[in-house]
């Protein structure tokens, strides 16, 4: 799995048989030795310099699979349930209104949503980069034709 250009773990390569160097990588039982992927800061969001979690940076590096994080949040796991059902089918999960739903799943929704948003912003960012540079190379190549 990729988020904006970077691999991400994928359950189904962890599990099985002789991936046990990747479990490792991935941190899958433990902390991996890198920063697998970045989350936005609950914090400060960016907004202070003297931030303990981001350092003002606004994301916080993760170096946990997200699937162990979630297998110990029984009650995370449930929420990001609900949201898919919500996402992929418009169904929420009490009947009723947005409303009726329980506050920790709006605020989950929120939570999600912003991290949905991050990750566009940075997959737009890398595709206007590679556009960027496609168009710098289009035009080193006209001016060098032109110069013949």
């Amino acid at each position: 799995m990729r988020a904006y250009a970077k691999d991400i773990p994928d359950c189904r390569l962890c599990h099985r048989p002789g991936n046990e160097t990747l479990r490792r990588e991935w941190g899958c039982d433990g902390e991996a030795r890198r920063d697998l992927y970045e989350i936005g800061c609950s914090r400060c969001d960016g907004t202070d310099p003297g931030c303990s979690s981001c350092k003002g940076r606004g994301e916080v590096g993760v170096r946990k699979c997200p699937g162990r994080l979630l297998s110990k949040r029984p009650d995370v796991a449930r929420l990001v349930q609900a949201y898919m059902q919500l996402d992929g089918r418009s169904v929420l999960p009490v009947a009723g209104g947005w409303c009726d739903q329980a506050a920790s799943f709006v605020d989950a929704c929120a939570i999600i949503e912003d991290e949905r948003n991050r990750i566009r912003e940075g997959e737009e960012k890398a595709r206007e980069r590679s556009n960027d540079a496609v168009l710098s190379q289009a035009a080193a190549r006209t001016a060098k034709y032109q110069g013949q």
